[in-house]
């Protein structure tokens, strides 16, 4: 898991808590692995890659994917918390730094304030 690493994006750079990797659907988080496929920064939404265990720009043009909102929903779902929604987990404040930049417009279905 990637946590608490800064957009490399010179005009983002905003601290991602957790970049949620396991909110890709598994064959999305091999091609994400393999350098085939780019995660989305959750800020500024620009494609990043892995480089040895850190987010980078890529160095190529490569597809970019935001996360999977169904991927997140079953993520939140199987936590101890046992959440009843992606909303519950991404509004519970234990989460508020994890969650935050997925909470204002990551899906065009979710706004949390």
């Amino acid at each position: 898991m990637l946590h608490g690493h800064d957009c490399p994006h010179p005009d983002c750079g905003k601290k991602v808590e957790d970049w949620f990797i396991e909110w890709y659907p598994r064959p999305k988080q091999y091609e994400i692995g393999g350098k085939r496929l780019a995660m989305d920064c959750p800020w500024c939404r620009q494609p990043v890659m892995l480089e040895k265990g850190r987010p980078v720009v890529p160095t190529q043009t490569m597809p970019v994917e935001a996360r999977s909102y169904a991927e997140a929903t079953k993520y939140a779902a199987s936590q101890p918390e046992k959440y009843t929604s992606l909303e519950a987990f991404l509004s519970d404040p234990s989460q508020a730094e994890k969650a935050a930049p997925y909470k204002q417009a990551y899906w065009p279905n979710v706004t949390i304030p």
